[in-house]
């Protein structure tokens, strides 16, 4: 079966010389066409800074002696973006509850506290938001304020295998000292790949997070006071990304030049489909057979007619 198989492709192929190069190079658009775009880098320079919410944290009670805020920003596990903000700090002895006023200005995501730390916001318009909770202080220290923020789209952390941007919200809180904790993070051990780009360098810089660590702000243009813009960039992702450009440009180079060569060859490949047309005999219709002789010894019927036989017996009476 597979040899007969092979000798009937063999003379098809013979038969059909053009018809098989247009295959061929239709097959070899497709190839390079998808090696293009499977290769193709879907990121190419360093996305932009984005934008981060300000976060002014106030309180109506009486007021920690020493205050702690620490802010995360972090891949969350959907794939979006999550900043954790959570406050501590020492209280004065007897103190029970803490009364705080959390504002969030310029949010762009949703709320997504754990239940057992919701605290349901008011919806200021705009964007601006308002959290306010008389929480009990914590009789054996931790947080007293836990809230989170996150987001799917626009956030203020956007990573990828070549290039990381995060912007760090600014923390204000009104005539309290204390301690500022900002730290990005990717989840894991994921910043080991990255290098930190320009900008402040951080506090401390481990694979699992950057951290920068500054006093909480007492006046406009203190670091607690503005954003943290923070970029970095993955060397190995860099020169990934440069060599699927390379082997996506020649891929596109050879499925440009097979589409050049296929519309350069149709025209040639229809003329002398036309000729061989024309060269083709025509096909013979079946002739009428001629008609058959009488065999020799069949006698010849006489075809005479009455006048001639009257004629003919007058001439033998005349006689």
């Amino acid at each position: 079966m597979l040899p007969k198989l092979a000798a009937g492709l063999k003379r098809w192929v013979i038969e059909n010389l053009e018809l098989t190069a247009v295959i061929l190079v239709c097959a070899l658009l497709v190839v390079s066409l998808w090696v293009g775009v499977a290769y193709r880098p879907t990121v190419v320079y360093p996305p932009p800074l984005p934008p981060a919410p300000d976060l002014t944290l106030n309180f109506s009670s009486q007021t920690p002696q020493t205050l702690t805020v620490n802010t995360t920003l972090t891949i969350s596990g959907n794939g979006g973006t999550k900043l954790e903000i959570d406050a501590d700090g020492d209280f004065s002895p007897g103190q029970r509850t803490v009364s705080w006023n959390l504002y969030v200005m310029g949010f762009t995501g949703d709320v997504c506290t754990a239940k057992a730390h919701w605290v349901t916001p008011e919806d200021l318009g705009g964007g601006d938001y308002s959290f306010m909770q008389t929480a009990p202080v914590p009789a054996l220290g931790g947080a007293f304020l836990v809230v989170d923020l996150c987001w799917t789209a626009e956030s203020p952390l956007t990573a990828n295998s070549s290039y990381l941007s995060a912007t760090l919200p600014p923390v204000t809180v009104p005539s309290q000292a204390g301690t500022l904790t900002r730290t990005v993070s990717l989840g894991g051990s994921e910043l080991m790949g990255y290098q930190l780009g320009s900008g402040t360098a951080p506090t401390t810089a481990g694979p699992q997070g950057w951290t920068w660590k500054n006093p909480l702000s007492t006046g406009v243009g203190d670091p607690a006071d503005t954003p943290l813009y923070v970029s970095g960039s993955s060397t190995v992702g860099i020169q990934q990304a440069s060599n699927h450009t390379f082997v996506s440009g020649i891929a596109f180079g050879v499925g440009f030049s097979a589409v050049i060569a296929l519309l350069l060859a149709l025209p040639d490949l229809a003329d002398k489909r036309a000729q061989r047309r024309k060269a083709e005999p025509a096909p013979q219709t079946a002739a009428s057979p001629p008609p058959d002789d009488p065999p020799p010894d069949a006698p010849v019927e006489s075809h005479v007619s009455a006048d001639d036989s009257v004629e003919s017996g007058d001439s033998h009476e005349a006689t």
